[in-house]
């Protein structure tokens, strides 16, 4: 690790430990530098690892003495090494040195907090033996992330810098401060060794004869004690692979789920296809076009099942929710008599009773209303094959053959023929549905029999006691006269310069204007027998007969005798029967127009289009794959190595004696 005045750890490092089973020795090391560039650097002399990792420090932190988050990653992989990874942390200061920030205390101990927090790594908290236990910082910070002492174990360094051996003793004992993987005692290389250039090994055998000398071998408390950086490394490895063992029935599964999540993956990125002949494009493609007409049916079907959602509707069913909850709902909820106010149907009925008026309810009336009901169908229907073919659009999309997304010209060849498909027999359904209105119009049958059946007459003329007698009223006049008398229109005349003829106005009075008489006395008037005043003017001892002007438009706005009224409830009444009957033959006829000229034509020509359409193209353009897709496969395979080493490696931990 590097050594130096001041605070040189001012970033982690991260220490990858791999034993090498070949006698190559070499390092590998990958960082960020200051500009967030990815640098990696290769080392086989190990004798300068330590100042690369000074000029590395210097080059991420820019220079100066502040700490940085981002890591140095350092992979060691030599032969006389154990399986271990170790992360260096910065050490824990209190007051800032040169243009450190003044928070750098608090930095430094969030940096730690992020490592050690982990519930999976081991803390290595680092005391030294001149120190007081009770004010390590170490300890303090390992017992606030593990205040049960069960993933911490104690380091005490500088064994050598104390009077007496028994100070350091009593610290690894644990009496003063326990911890469940107990303290280990370490004499690491001074400043001062490594400026007389002592060595590693010649650092540790050193070690090893300090402890030697210390230990009374003839006490069995002191001759447990772990002592030394091969036992500390020992223990940190027993205590891996004893993790590991632990582990490794919760690991096995993980590592099944996800070799099968690759091998899933792997099946749909499928082989490659770079040399093939035309007969065995054709294959694949014949085979590739049979699966995804086969999944369109599925989906229609409902053979499908969806891992993403299950809160919804898919496919078939949702072209069914568009037939009966939205379509035929829709109808059903259409009332025909909110088109038609009491005012329209009076006027029909006068219009068609020509000149002579009717006895009888006019049938033409009838049919004109029910007729501008009827076309009141059309466009709901034409908007459900709308609604039916975009789902239809919808369920293409959704189509997903395994291996098949890797070839996106292929696929997106696909969905545009099936789109031109749908739109073909888009068409004729279309045409279908407005014939369907045709043949509603062109004939209106009131021979039907649920039409005039006993049970609607019964409701017409049994509903209320008073149609009787309203329809008493009609057919004998003479004996409620006065309920047919009308009000008698009024005859104003003003004088004037001019003549001018009277108008209608809507409450029935005739007025005329401007009149001029030259002899008042010769005048004389009449009422006709509706009531109408016509005017006698004697003009040269000549009689006169002037009529009022008759406007352009004409809308009768009195109010309706008890003859309409009555003519009004039944048409209103054969509208509303009829309506029902036309609606209750639309609402079952227009999906099954659909699901003929649309919904079952697509299923069954699919196959024998697209194959018709695609396979005299050029067959090599629809396989050909971009190069992520490659990239993906190479991947793949990797990450399936690995996992099939990590369960081999899980195999040989399992068996291993700690």
């Amino acid at each position: 690790m590097p050594k130096g005045e001041d605070i040189v750890t001012r970033t982690p490092i991260i220490i990858q430990l791999t034993n090498s089973k070949s006698d190559d020795c070499y390092c590998t090391l990958t960082y960020c530098d200051y500009d967030n560039n990815r640098v990696e650097k290769h080392i086989d002399d190990f004798s300068i690892l330590n100042e690369i990792l000074i000029d590395v420090t210097e080059e991420i932190t820019g220079g100066n003495k502040c700490i940085k988050e981002t890591p140095i990653i350092i992979e060691i992989h030599k032969n006389d090494v154990l399986d271990l990874t170790l992360i260096d942390l910065p050490g824990l200061t209190k007051v800032p040195v040169g243009n450190q920030p003044q928070n750098v205390e608090e930095q430094i101990v969030n940096l730690v907090n992020k490592y050690i927090k982990n519930p999976n790594c081991i803390i290595l908290a680092v005391s030294s033996a001149n120190i007081d236990l009770a004010n390590s910082d170490s300890l303090k910070m390992a017992r606030n992330v593990d205040p049960k002492h069960e993933r911490t174990i104690g380091v005490i360094t500088k064994c050598d810098m104390v009077e007496k051996p028994e100070i350091w003793k009593k610290m690894i004992s644990g009496s003063l401060y326990p911890l469940k993987k107990g303290f280990v005692a370490v004499v690491c290389r001074s400043q001062k060794d490594v400026e007389d250039d002592i060595t590693i090994e010649m650092s540790i055998k050193k070690e090893e004869e300090y402890f030697s000398q210390c230990i009374d071998f003839s006490n069995q408390m002191e001759c447990i004690m772990e002592c030394g950086i091969k036992n500390l490394a020992k223990k940190l490895n027993n205590i891996l692979i004893e993790h590991i063992k632990n582990t490794v029935p919760f690991l096995k599964p993980k590592i099944d789920s996800l070799k099968s999540i690759e091998e899933e993956r792997l099946l749909e990125l499928g082989e490659p296809m770079d040399n093939m002949n035309r007969s065995e494009y054709l294959a694949v493609l014949v085979n590739y076009i049979t699966k995804f007409s086969q999944q369109y049916q599925d989906i229609i079907d409902g053979k499908v099942f969806y891992k993403d959602r299950v809160d919804e509707l898919k496919g078939g069913a949702r072209i069914h929710y568009i037939f009966n909850d939205w379509y035929i709902k829709s109808l059903n909820d259409f009332s025909p008599l909110e088109m038609l106010t009491d005012e329209e149907i009076r006027i029909a009925i006068r219009n068609s009773s020509g000149p002579r008026g009717a006895l009888f309810v006019p049938e033409s009336a009838f049919e004109t209303l029910i007729k501008k009901l009827i076309n009141c169908l059309k466009e709901p229907s034409l908007r459900c094959a709308d609604q039916v073919y975009e789902e239809l659009l919808k369920i293409v999309d959704n189509c997903r053959i395994a291996d098949m997304e890797r070839f996106t010209n292929l696929k997106s060849a696909i969905n545009e023929q099936v789109k031109i498909l749908l739109k073909d027999c888009l068409q004729p359904t279309k045409e279908m549905i407005k014939n369907l209105m045709l043949i509603e119009l062109s004939y209106i049958n009131t021979s039907h029999p649920d039409f005039l059946n006993e049970h609607f007459m019964k409701n017409v003329y049994d509903k209320d006691n008073d149609y009787i007698d309203e329809l008493d009223t009609v057919v004998h006049p003479k004996h409620n006269h006065k309920m047919l008398q009308r009000p008698k229109r009024e005859y104003q005349e003003t004088c004037g310069s001019n003549m001018n003829y009277s108008t209608i106005h809507h409450n029935n009075t005739y007025k005329e204007e401007m009149k001029m008489w030259k002899h008042k006395e010769d005048a004389k008037s009449f009422r006709n027998k509706e009531g109408t005043k016509i005017t006698n003017i004697n003009n040269n001892r000549e009689n006169v007969f002037v009529l009022p002007v008759i406007p352009e438009k004409i809308i009768p706005e009195y109010s309706s005798s008890s003859k309409e009224i009555i003519e009004i409830d039944l048409i209103k009444s054969l509208i509303n029967n009829y309506f029902n009957i036309v609606r209750k033959h639309i609402a079952d006829a227009v999906p099954k127009a659909i699901m003929h000229f649309m919904v079952n034509t697509s299923r069954k020509t699919m196959q024998k289009v697209l194959i018709s359409n695609l396979h005299n193209g050029e067959l090599f353009n629809l396989f050909n794959e971009c190069s992520s897709i490659k990239v993906k496969r190479n991947n793949c395979k990797k990450n399936l190595e690995s996992l099939n080493q990590a369960i081999k490696m899980l195999a040989e931990i399992r068996n291993q004696e700690v």
